[in-house]
């Protein structure tokens, strides 16, 4: 018997405004009619927690290190035997000089500053690795994953083997335009509905090559840290390692970080998620319980106010800690992704010229600085309300 829905799920909202593709596509869909004990206002679902002051930000996002960015290969087999073979991308210190750079996404270009195939700095980097959302690849947070690696992180991010896409890392992967709005609202609807929807667990056998692409992406940097060929030779930290996704993403992150015992990783240390799909469909209690490592959940107001699960009765309450919860005010689902509809031309003006992405770059990167890099700074950030936060709780 199929459940009534429970949540809120991949962008799409109670008050019917449709599934925000990345495509920049908005469809009108059937209202998915959230029961009266889930709704949840912003005051409700923050109430009771530590009070958590309102300050100026102590992170200062345009202080970073140069950036290298190379391609990489990947191949993943999933619990199931299943292979798949694709992209990733990945951002690093390095010493190199950078130079102009551009980040493809179809129709659409951004600017940045890279060393492209530079040297890794001498070091030894904490790991994260990005999930990107449905339709998407690993570019699509890119003003997140390439200003974590200014920090002194390495940052990868695969283009997960998804049956339809609306970009690619390398521009020759890229899909045909033809037909794609089409077939991205098909399959963020399949995502929707069936993953993250009335069959989301038995459907994982499905969708287990994310988290196998996952630990993939780990496999490869760690063993490449211990190969002295490899310019990574002797830069990873193993026992620092970090999973963050967006979305379709997110679930894929928390699979990976331990809701799902057979995809779990235990070699991953601290988890974000970015407006994860919140539904208590996805995951049982006893699931989110088996998250033990520090976990941080970022959304926007406008998605609350859309209609969004109870992020604090379907996951907060029930994760270990160290936990953290921020809602960043004006956001909406696809604001934590970027890249593919056009609204800036450099990387760079994502964070100096729109305050809500460097809230979430701000956050995510205060979170791995504090939990991967024992960083007091982090912490600093973490314990405030900073830029555009409107409300944050946390338990450590």
């Amino acid at each position: 018997m199929k459940q009534e829905n429970r949540g809120y799920v991949g962008g799409v909202y109670r008050a019917c405004l449709g599934f925000g593709l990345a495509v920049g596509v908005t469809v009108g869909t059937s209202c998915l009619g959230l029961p009266e004990r889930d709704k949840a206002s912003s005051d409700e679902r923050f109430a009771g927690g530590r009070p958590v002051p309102k300050g100026e930000d102590v992170l200062m996002l345009a202080n970073g290190d140069p950036v290298g960015y190379r391609v990489m290969e990947l191949r993943a087999t999933d619990v199931a035997g299943k292979t798949t073979s694709t992209k990733m991308a990945v951002w690093y210190p390095t010493d190199d000089e950078q130079k102009s750079f551009e980040y493809d996404y179809g129709d659409n270009q951004v600017q940045t500053q890279v060393a492209l195939n530079g040297s890794v700095a001498p070091g030894r980097y904490p790991l994260v690795v990005f999930s990107h959302g449905a339709t998407g690849s690993g570019l699509t947070s890119a003003f997140v994953t390439e200003t974590l690696a200014r920090q002194g992180f390495v940052v990868a991010a695969p283009d997960h083997s998804d049956e339809t896409f609306a970009a690619r890392i390398d521009p020759d992967d890229m899909p045909s335009k033809v037909g794609i709005a089409i077939r991205s609202l098909a399959y963020a609807t399949k995502v929707r509905s069936k993953f993250l929807g009335d069959e989301a667990r038995e459907s994982r056998p499905e969708i287990a090559y994310r988290p196998a692409e996952i630990k993939a992406a780990i496999d490869l940097l760690v063993n490449a840290s211990r190969d002295e060929s490899s310019p990574f030779h002797n830069r990873i930290d193993a026992d620092r390692i970090g999973v963050m996704g967006h979305s379709f993403g997110a679930w894929s992150a928390m699979a990976t970080a331990g809701a799902v015992p057979q995809f779990a990783d235990s070699r991953v240390k601290a988890v974000a998620l970015l407006s994860a799909a919140v539904d208590e469909r996805l995951f049982s209690r006893q699931e989110i319980a088996g998250m033990k490592v520090p976990t941080m959940m970022l959304f926007g107001s406008t998605e609350v106010k859309q209609g969004r699960g109870n992020d604090r009765e379907i996951y907060y309450q029930h994760l270990p800690g160290p936990k953290y919860m921020y809602e960043i005010e004006d956001v909406d689902h696809v604001a934590f992704s970027g890249g593919i509809r056009s609204e800036y031309k450099t990387l760079e003006e994502y964070l100096a010229k729109d305050p809500r992405r460097a809230a979430i770059t701000r956050y995510v990167a205060a979170f791995m600085m504090a939990h991967l890099k024992d960083s007091d700074l982090g912490r600093r950030q973490l314990h405030l309300r900073g830029g555009k936060i409107t409300n944050a709780i946390y338990e450590e």
